[in-house]
């Protein structure tokens, strides 16, 4: 097997799916810490139970670690259960839903370090590629 779809070119944040309800920030933070070196890690929660929602993100301080854990990719378990990592693709890379132009300013972190909470907040500002 491999990755089914997700972002092709370097990023350096993975989209983390099929989650087991246990998996807190810092399991995922140990896990993937080992592919190198984490600036943010988050589990996506329900705003109101604060259960997990059974996807998260971690990013990473480079792109070469997010092929790491791509080869990786048949062989991730936490908690006992297979997890899916896909490429994330950050908000900048995206065109806005409401825009007609190409994106602006579509390379770089951007004013919120690549997190537009406010377009897609189900995601944390990102949206994953099926």
């Amino acid at each position: 097997g491999g990755p089914s779809g997700g972002h092709q070119g370097p990023t350096d944040k993975v989209f983390i799916g099929g989650l087991s309800p246990m998996t807190t920030d810092e399991t995922l933070n140990a896990y993937f810490g080992r592919y190198g070196t984490l600036v943010d890690v988050v589990v996506m929660k329900d705003r109101v139970t604060q259960k997990s929602r059974g996807f998260g993100f971690v990013r990473y301080d480079n792109t070469d670690s997010v092929e790491q854990v791509m080869a990786d990719y048949d062989n991730h378990e936490i908690d006992g259960k297979w997890i899916e990592a896909k490429k994330a693709v950050p908000q900048d890379m995206m065109a806005p839903p409401q825009s007609k132009g190409p994106p602006k300013g579509c390379y770089g972190g951007g004013k919120l370090g690549g997190y537009g909470l406010a377009q897609f907040p189900q995601m944390g500002g990102y949206a994953p590629l099926n």
